[in-house]
Formats: structure tokens, sequence, C-alpha cells
């Protein structure tokens, strides 16, 4: 229960975006692909791409399972995210817990994008309503 405790309270300090919840020792010529090493790799590929929001992304790494955290506003996104760290060597699984939750006026200007991409529109009345 303390370690549940410990993870959350990790998870809302700012700036934190990975971490590994087991401690372990490392002797000399040690060959396996630790968790500490899988999370920062999976951060620091997941940075390199230009389409993953890096800032709203954590990976949680234990016993070389990767799991995605965070939120994005598209799938594509959530996708990108999962395939970038899935090239990683020494991960046995991932899991994609991250959200898709759009900005609701991303929806709303697209809709109106899409009204002035029409030929022969001079005009647009945005009475759009989102509830």
């Amino acid at each position: 229960m303390d370690e549940l405790k410990a993870e959350e309270a990790v998870r809302h300090v700012k700036g934190v975006h990975g971490f590994a919840q087991e401690l372990e020792v490392r002797y000399p010529g040690h060959k396996q692909t630790l968790d500490d090493e899988i999370a920062q790799r999976a951060l620091h590929i997941i940075s390199w791409g230009t389409t993953i929001p890096h800032d709203r992304v954590q990976a949680m790494v234990e016993k070389g399972w990767v799991a995605l955290m965070g939120k994005v506003d598209w799938y594509y996104q959530k996708s990108a995210a999962e395939n970038a760290v899935h090239r990683l060597s020494g991960i046995k699984g991932i899991s994609n817990q991250l959200a898709v939750e759009p900005h609701v006026w991303t929806g709303r200007y697209a809709a109106e994008n899409a009204a002035w991409a029409v030929p022969g529109v001079t005009m647009v009345d945005d009475r759009l309503h989102i509830a």
C-alpha cells in the first residue's frame, strides 16, 4: 500500500516524467537492461519525436514492462509513443495507458477552418455551441 502512495506522489512531482519502482544492485559486466535504464531510454526516444508531446508523457518500468501514462490530444500521438518505445531493446512488453483527451476548442477551430475552406465563402458566422 505504501508503494502505491509513493508512486502516486512521485507521479505528481513537476518535472518527473519517468521512474523505476524497484532498485537493483548492478554488478560489473551485468548484461541485462535494468528498469531505470529502460525508463530513461523510453523518455529519450519519445522526446526525439516531433508528434509526441513528451512533456505530457510519463514512463514507468517494472521488471522490463513499460507503462506509458499521461494525456495526449490525438490517437496518433498515443500510437507514436508506443511505436517509439517498442523499438527499445530489453523491454518485455508495453502497457499504453495514455489517455486521449482532445481540447474542445481544437474541434471548434477545425469546423471553422473547414467552413472557410469551401470555395466562394466570404463570411463565417460561428454560432457553434459545444456542450
